[in-house]
């Protein structure tokens, strides 16, 4: 059996799942991106930026808001060359 959705029904699941990234979910991300990044280079957690700029990235390809989802899929890669970068806290390590 194929399952197939109308094109009113797929733009308000659409639609609320905007809603809900835009209300819920970016909120949240963003909070842990400007927490990390304001803790600085050497004391920032690069997992919690990762997994932040992952979801964000994720979020806003469900909900269809393309421009967000280039921009936190670059942030992201930013982030991963960043983090490879050598420190003094992983040197005195």
């Amino acid at each position: 059996m194929k399952f197939e959705l109308d094109e009113i029904t797929l733009a308000e699941m659409t639609k609320e799942a905007r809603q809900c990234f835009l209300d819920e979910d970016a909120p949240e991300y963003i909070c842990v991106l400007n927490t990390e990044i304001e803790k600085g280079y050497e004391n920032a957690n690069f997992t919690e930026l990762l997994r932040a700029a992952h979801s964000l990235k994720g979020g806003a390809g469900i909900a269809q808001l393309f421009s967000i989802m280039e921009l936190s899929h670059s942030f992201e890669d930013i982030l991963a060359i960043i983090q490879k970068l050598p420190n003094s806290r992983t040197e005195e390590a």
